[in-house]
């Protein structure tokens, strides 16, 4: 994992992915930081990179998705969730401002109906242009849609309170989050799966400007 101390590269890009959690056993975007912090997924190097899990639990991730900024100060912020089937990448065009799911975070925290921030605006769209990157991907052949919902568990909350936050901060980030289909576990088939998932990743990180 690279250092957080300041740096003369012009973008300070923070990657963030999560643990296990009810329904997931396996989390492919685990999988992602752990290979971006022991350099098997390569990152650009115009970029100083700095990537960290975050808790599913909708207060912790809160407090240490604030830390992660306030250390690291990053210009963007990319987030990977598990999530939708079909495509391997989703990109995530609007954060909503509303927990409601059935499924428990790993405190065991159930919301329903709650908003994120109270009295924040209904939704808050992605500040790196999603659409434009869309296009770039598919020049590179990568298997990915854009979607209009993140859901409404903790991907959605990490993207919501984050596009949020950044609006308080003296040089506001970009932010999106991508959500990754869930990957075929099966000792034979997994590397063949994370490959495809680090090498889509790798083309992701190549054509955001």
């Amino acid at each position: 994992m690279k250092s957080s101390l300041p740096s003369t590269k012009a973008e300070r890009l923070l990657i963030t992915g999560f643990p296990p959690f009810h329904g997931h056993p396996f989390n492919p975007t685990q999988r992602i930081v752990e290979a971006i912090q022991d350099g098997t997924l390569s990152v650009p190097s115009r970029f100083d990179v700095f990537a960290s899990l975050l808790p599913v639990e909708y207060v912790a991730i809160e407090s240490e998705f604030t830390r992660l900024i306030d250390d690291f100060q990053p210009t963007l912020v990319f987030s990977f969730g598990v999530g939708h089937s079909g495509a391997l990448l989703h990109l995530e065009r609007w954060g909503v401002n509303c927990d409601d799911a059935a499924v428990p975070d790993n405190a065991g925290v159930i919301r329903t109906g709650q908003e994120i921030v109270d009295g924040g605006p209904s939704q808050l769209p992605a500040t790196i242009d999603v659409d434009a990157l869309h296009v770039r991907l598919q020049e590179q052949d990568v298997d990915a849609v854009t979607s209009d919902s993140a859901g409404r568990f903790l991907c959605n909350h990490l993207l919501y309170y984050g596009l949020y936050s950044a609006q308080s901060q003296p040089v506001p980030y970009r932010m999106t989050f991508v959500h990754v289909r869930p990957l075929e576990t099966s000792p034979d088939v997994l590397p063949q799966e994370l490959a495809l998932l680090f090498n889509a990743v790798e083309k992701l990180l190549e054509c955001l400007y």
